[in-house]
């Protein structure tokens, strides 16, 4: 027999598919430990990876315990957590601290099973003056699994981290798939590839000229993201109110008046234009809210308010103007949209103090 060395051997599970899968926590010390936490886990999830990791740990044990005895030699598992990133490595710093309590080693075997796992080892560096790898290779191609960590980091780190790559991958084509439900929708499929064209247009006019810093300060004026989601909705709906109401003026009969044509196009369509713009708005008022500005919260949550009781008002307006309403029932209608309005205002005023308080909600 050799001469005596503390060796430990290492497996490490960083994104904890044993307690997880299992319910047991690490670190797993020892021999018999190990092979009951690798039965476990294997046993809940044949086709598991970090089982067979834990299995060749334990063989890695077994071997060196025999070359330089049983007291020379520990295995251990360490697990991180299933989000890995810095709270799994905090984890698996703390356990192989407590590993070491128990068990110092002036050397250690790791035993890894996929390059995610690897990941770690400058950090267990700190902690063990030597290290050695063994890799062994389970169900996947090595190959194959290097590669998918290196497009999960590039796609996690790069892609999504970055504003103009995920406005790029991810908001042009949600944008897209929007427009072409909401064309869908109103039966103008067939104006599909100019919406598309137009909005690319818009994306390289913006891009080209460097209008983004403009778009910056038009974003926190209407309220932030939501303001500019609401507001892109309701412009689309908008768009297509208005669109339907001519389709419905070119499609009217050539003798019809040109008074009466204006009333039925506007009575289809004025409930849809009032919809859309209180969309539009809604995003802006919240977002405001948000960030306590609140006269501009009130303003906007006024303006709906009006576009909410403008509707009635015309549709009283339009019947009377077609001689189905007298000017009496005109008279109650629009008195009462006036009290209602004048009412809803005070409200508004008063609950939007007591939301908003302090200096912020003083702001512009």
């Amino acid at each position: 027999m050799e001469s005596k060395r503390r060796i430990l051997v290492l497996c490490v599970d960083r994104d904890d598919d044993l307690g997880r899968k299992t319910g047991i926590r690490g670190p797993v010390i020892g021999r018999e430990e190990n092979l009951k936490a690798a039965n476990r886990l294997i046993l809940e999830d044949p086709e598991e990876s970090d089982a067979n990791a834990i299995f060749a740990a334990v063989k890695t044990h077994d071997e060196l315990a025999k070359r330089y005895g049983e007291d020379s030699v520990e295995v251990a598992t360490l697990t991180g957590h299933y989000r890995r990133g810095l709270i799994a490595d905090d984890e698996i710093r703390r356990q192989i601290r407590e590993v070491l309590a128990k068990f110092p080693a002036e050397e250690a075997v790791f035993v890894s099973d996929g390059a995610d796992d690897e990941h770690i080892l400058p950090l267990l560096a700190g902690y063990v003056k030597t290290f050695s790898l063994k890799r062994i290779i389970v169900q996947q191609s090595k190959e194959l699994e290097t590669t998918y960590v290196i497009l999960r980091r590039y796609i996690s780190e790069k892609l999504l981290a970055n504003r103009a790559f995920r406005a790029a991958f991810i908001g042009v084509p949600g944008f897209l798939l929007l427009l072409y439900s909401m064309l869908s929708l109103a039966g103008l499929q067939a104006y599909l590839k100019l919406g598309f064209i137009g909005f690319m247009g818009a994306v390289l006019t913006i891009f080209g000229f460097g209008l983004q810093p403009m778009l910056g300060r038009l974003k926190r004026d209407v309220g932030g993201k939501l303001g500019v989601f609401t507001l892109t909705i309701g412009g689309a709906l908008l768009a297509i109110s208005v669109y339907t109401g001519y389709l419905r003026a070119e499609g009217a009969p050539l003798n019809i008046r040109f008074i009466q044509l204006v009333l039925n196009v506007l009575e289809n369509t004025l409930g849809y234009i009032i919809f859309s713009m209180i969309i539009g708005l809604s995003g802006v008022a919240a977002g405001s809210i948000i960030e306590k500005r609140r006269r501009r919260a009130e303003s906007n949550i006024a303006a709906m308010i009006m576009l909410g009781l403008t509707y009635p008002a015309l549709k009283a307006i339009i019947e009377f103007m077609r001689g189905e309403k007298s000017i009496y029932y005109l008279s109650i209608v629009l008195g009462t949209v006036t009290l209602a309005a004048v009412a809803s205002f005070i409200a508004l005023h008063v609950i939007l103090l007591r939301i908003i308080k302090g200096k912020n909600g003083e702001g512009d």
